[in-house]
């Protein structure tokens, strides 16, 4: 039972030396919660998510989800699913402010998202969001804070290690502690096992030029965000400072790869704030699972209710771009392709394999049969992908393994 308990008191001082302990004063955990997702950044075009969380007493099997934010798309609590809980906001009236009388009004872009173009930041200015919620008359504002500028990012490379590749930047010295958030977009060329040059048309009964392309490329925005700083770091440069890894055999390597990663810096409770989110996130229901109250925020409405985020104001950014080529990292993503039994298909007319949902591929010869196959082995379209290739993607070379040198 000592040995128990003296390892319980580690695994809480190792948490604490992570994370600050965090007070909050939650009147009641009863009642919906306001939730807001993002941040106010110059010279973009700013999106806020608005959401009210399950109360944490509800009896509802979202109870877990009770700080709903940009996370993954599931996540496993025991042996059940839970998805995150959408109960979106809507027909608010969202706008960014600085304390200087500057006003950028939002417009509802999409359901409970609020989307809003701010200009230059004036870095002697403060800025926060302002959120009039009309149903309930009342209005909730994030703390004013000035923009924060970060250091820029010198390089950005990988590495491979095992079956993960692992992408990391380095940057300049910012002379001081600091708090970095990174977003990135990436892109990937995909191609299908067959390509095919003709297509049946049900309308004309016949065989047509066929519109389908097996080379796509998909284009993914959202991701769980990544928080660091340079702590480890002596407080100065980062230096190969991992950002995210992704396992050699993923999709994304079948032919090439391209990241465009950004990098902000945050305030010190911005940090502490998304570091419980996924705490909360990989640790649902464990014995550190931060409870509601320990939660920092900024956003407080005017009667003094406590929303749930960290509206940070980012002042520069800076990006940095990486390309990797499937024969670099080994890739063995293998994406299988077949033909429909020629016995099934020699037996139907071409309008019946269109109803059995048969795609035309080729025609075998020397007797000029029909050859069929499935969608999904000769369009791309079929694996989320674009058939529209980026105009920068024959101008951009693949980025060299950075072996520590």
């Amino acid at each position: 039972m000592k040995k128990i308990s003296a390892y319980i008191a580690c695994l809480l001082l190792l948490m604490t030396a992570c994370i600050e302990e965090y007070h909050g004063d939650w009147e009641s955990e009863n009642e919906e919660t306001l939730v807001v997702s993002g941040s106010i950044e110059g010279e973009h075009t700013c999106t806020f998510v608005l959401r009210k969380s399950v109360p944490i007493n509800s009896g509802s099997s979202d109870d877990y989800m009770y700080y709903s934010d940009v996370w993954t798309s599931s996540v496993s609590a025991g042996n059940k699913s839970i998805s995150p809980y959408m109960n979106y906001v809507r027909d608010a009236v969202v706008t960014v402010e600085s304390e200087n009388g500057v006003v950028y009004e939002a417009y509802e872009s999409d359901l409970g998202e609020y989307s809003v173009v701010v200009g230059k930041l004036n870095p002697e200015d403060k800025y926060f969001l302002r959120i009039y919620l009309p149903d309930e008359d009342e209005v909730y504002t994030s703390k004013p804070m000035k923009p924060l500028d970060t250091s820029k990012i010198t390089s950005a490379g990988w590495r491979r290690d095992g079956d993960e590749v692992q992408i990391h930047v380095s940057t300049e010295d910012p002379g001081e502690p600091t708090y970095y958030i990174w977003d990135y977009v990436d892109i990937w060329e995909i191609q299908t096992p067959f390509a095919a040059d003709y297509e049946y048309d049900p309308d004309l009964d016949a065989i047509v030029r066929t519109t389908r392309k097996n080379r796509g490329w998909i284009t993914e925005r959202q991701h769980q965000r990544i928080v660091g700083s340079n702590k480890n770091y002596g407080n100065g440069a980062l230096k190969r400072c991992p950002v995210y890894n992704v396992n050699k055999d993923d999709q994304r390597f079948q032919v090439r790869y391209y990241t465009r990663i950004r990098q902000s810096a945050i305030c010190k409770e911005e940090y502490e704030y998304n570091n419980l989110i996924l705490l909360y996130n990989n640790q649902m229901g464990g014995l550190f699972t931060p409870m509601p109250s320990e939660l920092p925020t900024n956003i407080y409405s005017e009667s003094g209710k406590k929303g749930v985020g960290f509206v940070g104001v980012r002042g520069s950014t800076s990006e940095a771009e990486i390309c990797i080529s499937e024969k670099q990292v080994g890739c063995g993503f293998y994406m299988e392709g077949s033909v429909v039994d020629q016995e099934i298909t020699d037996a139907l007319s071409y309008y019946e394999c269109y109803e059995r949902g048969y795609s035309f591929y080729t025609f075998k010869e020397p007797f000029h049969q029909a050859v069929w196959t499935y969608e999904s082995c000769i369009d791309a379209r079929c694996w989320g992908a674009s058939l529209e290739r980026p105009d920068f993607w024959g101008e951009i070379e693949t980025t060299p393994e950075d072996n520590g040198n």
